[in-house]
């Protein structure tokens, strides 16, 4: 009898041992309080309209008000703003080029889905990277870095002022871990954002989201609402695309605001 006590005191003693050490050795789970209250409260609006069909998605009205005004530098060096992207789609993504996982996995899906498209559903489309750390990526690190991507890829950096005002019109987070360091990272939220041709938010994707989905949805959204007249969106930047010395630029045709293609949801 007494030896059985004493085997079952050798295990409890040994159980408590082991659950010591698992709490010495366990992570405590992340914590948001760093996150602004603002951001979480747009991120679980966008969450819950996610969680939805493109036929019955929760009015936009509802949700946080996404998308504005930017005045930034593409990747060619040239000024580049939001007005230059009325007139066909768009799906921007807010990284850096440091990125060690999210970065590359969203736009290597958003080539991946972008190249399952026809042409000329493809050709309504311009896929935007901007830059959330523009103290090391400059238009030519930027230029470097998308050449991995699809070629159609417009990259945007400037100033700090200029980025944290077009991500505060998205509803990005993003925050430098260590500036510091020479090579700190940058803690930042991995949403791709689909806009109108107006401008306007049609829904979002995450970084991580299967191609052939985020193809899906592009068809299902372009093909309720075709662009009549895709040549009238203002021209991708391109060094290849600025006029020689002596030649004067084509004039440039913006489609006024009563013909734009609406998107299924309510505007913001």
């Amino acid at each position: 009898m007494a030896q059985a006590n004493n085997k079952l005191g050798l295990v409890a003693t040994l159980l408590g041992l082991a659950a010591i050490i698992y709490v010495i050795q366990t992570p405590p789970e992340p914590s948001a309080k760093k996150l602004p209250e603002t951001f979480k409260q747009d991120q679980a609006s966008m969450a819950a309209q996610a969680t939805t069909s493109s036929s019955d998605a929760i009015p936009l009205s509802s949700g946080p008000s996404i998308g504005g005004e930017f005045k930034l530098t593409d990747q060619d060096g040239n000024p580049f703003t939001d007005k230059q992207l009325l007139g066909k789609y768009s799906l921007i993504f807010f990284g850096f080029t440091n990125c060690p996982d999210m970065c590359p996995t969203a736009l290597t899906t958003l080539t991946s889905a972008l190249g399952s498209l026809n042409e000329s559903t493809r050709s309504n489309i311009v896929p935007v990277f901007i830059t959330v750390d523009p103290k090391r990526d400059t238009a030519p690190v930027i230029k470097s870095y998308l050449a991995n991507f699809d070629g159609k890829f417009i990259g945007l950096t400037g100033d700090h002022d200029a980025i944290k005002k077009a991500a505060s019109s998205y509803k990005v987070y993003y925050e430098s871990a260590n500036p510091e360091d020479t090579d700190y990272n940058v803690n930042h939220s991995g949403y791709i954002y689909f806009m109108s041709p107006d401008g306007k938010y049609i829904r979002h994707f995450s970084f991580d989201d299967e191609p052939v989905e985020i193809a899906s949805e592009i068809n299902s959204v372009i093909s309720k609402s075709p662009l009549e007249e895709p040549s009238t969106a203002l021209p991708v930047p391109s060094s290849s695309a600025v006029p020689a010395v002596g030649e004067t630029a084509a004039p440039v045709v913006i489609p006024p605001a009563s013909s734009a293609p609406q998107a299924d949801t309510a505007n913001p």
